[in-house]
């Protein structure tokens, strides 16, 4: 699939407007979290994929930031809502799909089933190629950190 350089674009756009939701940089998990996303659909399909990644829906999104179980949900959650934008519906259109989670209404309600899945790989990629042109949180060294504490201790 060749990469569309219009979407790359309003790719860059989507990513800017959630960018204020992660101060020091996107997660690097969210480069792990597209590439699954990726996996997904060829291994189970486009509803699937699509169903779980929305799974925390945008009550969780609040808590994308953060570590854990809960974070995982809503950063994901955030990257569906995100991809949906890639999509460039027509306003009109893109009203029809609930605010909680449209990337999953639109696969659902969507008829034009091979249309839809290749529209939405092709958001994927983009957003994929998209987050090049962001800063990502710098890692944070677990195991440096728990030896310095213990050296603290004694």
């Amino acid at each position: 699939m060749k990469i569309n350089q219009d979407k790359i674009e309003v790719a860059i756009k989507a990513l800017a407007e959630i960018s204020s939701t992660f101060p020091n940089g996107f997660p690097n998990e969210m480069k792990g979290d597209i590439s699954s996303f990726g996996a997904g659909i060829i291994q189970a399909g486009l509803l699937p994929s699509v169903l779980f990644f929305s799974e925390g829906g945008k009550e969780s999104e609040s808590k994308a930031s953060g570590r854990g179980d809960e974070a995982t949900k809503g950063r994901r959650a955030l990257l569906m809502r995100t991809l949906f934008k890639v999509l460039e519906l027509k306003a009109a259109e893109q009203n029809k799909y609930s605010d909680k989670r449209p990337l999953l209404d639109y696969v659902r309600q969507n008829l034009k089933k091979h249309e839809t899945l290749d529209d939405i790989t092709e958001a994927a990629l983009a957003l994929k190629v998209a987050m090049r042109a962001f800063p990502f949180a710098a890692k944070e060294n677990k195991k440096s950190d728990s030896s310095t504490a213990k050296k603290e201790t004694k």
